[in-house]
């Protein structure tokens, strides 16, 4: 709503209510008579009313016009950020990059973990069974290579198993060679044997021997 605050203030101004209290009401002969006190009194108490609803009137307008400076001001200072940011000539800078959590660093800085060693590490006695003959136990062992690998490793028997160990599903296979020292034995040669696991600690080949006999091995483990 718009308050018409010139027009009223006009009609209502200090000056004209002066000039009221000053025209007394003239006599039959023309002349002022003075006014009563009560008159006065009224009169006075009329301009004091009109006087406190001048300056509320001013009191209510006075904020709508300073809130829109404000929110003009706030609109300014608002805008001052974003201009900076789209300013020509100006390099964006990269945001600094977050630290990684003290969990991921001592997981990047510790070693890789050692591969576990292979079940069939260990050692054994390998017995050897040629055709009804069987032969004095010996002692033999799987070991871990410098390379990681498995390998074989018998030194001494009137049989000899040498080569590498992988295991297999069945159990483990030996690629290597089969030699004697006396005796029917395998061809010479590098072959491929497949050892079956007989339970948690054992394990048993067959090689076919010149004469057209076999030559049963078994491994048992020493624990």
């Amino acid at each position: 709503m718009k308050l018409r605050l010139p027009a009223l203030a006009g009609r209502l101004s200090p000056a004209r209510l002066r000039g009221l209290l000053r025209r007394a009401p003239s006599t039959a002969d023309g002349e002022a008579s003075p006014r009563s006190s009560g008159e006065l009194i009224g009169i006075g108490l009329a301009m004091c009313v009109v006087l406190s609803l001048v300056t509320l009137l001013i009191l209510i307008a006075a904020p709508a016009t300073s809130g829109c400076g404000a929110r003009a001001v706030g609109d300014g200072a608002a805008a001052e950020p974003v201009a900076a940011q789209v300013s020509p000539g100006a390099e964006p800078t990269a945001p600094a990059p977050a630290d990684p959590p003290p969990a991921a660093v001592a997981a990047a800085a510790a070693p890789p973990a050692a591969p576990a060693p292979s079940p069939l590490i260990g050692d054994y006695e390998c017995r050897f069974t040629r055709g009804e003959r069987e032969l004095a136990p010996v002692p033999c062992a799987i070991r871990a290579g410098s390379g990681g690998e498995l390998r074989m490793e018998q030194p001494g028997g009137a049989v000899r198993l040498s080569g590498t160990v992988t295991a297999d599903d069945a159990g483990f296979r030996l690629s290597g060679e089969v030699t004697c020292a006396a005796g029917p034995c395998p061809g010479p040669g590098t072959r491929d044997l497949l050892f079956f696991s007989e339970g948690p600690s054992a394990y048993s080949a067959v090689v076919l021997i010149r004469g057209g006999r076999f030559l049963n091995i078994d491994l048992i483990r020493k624990n």
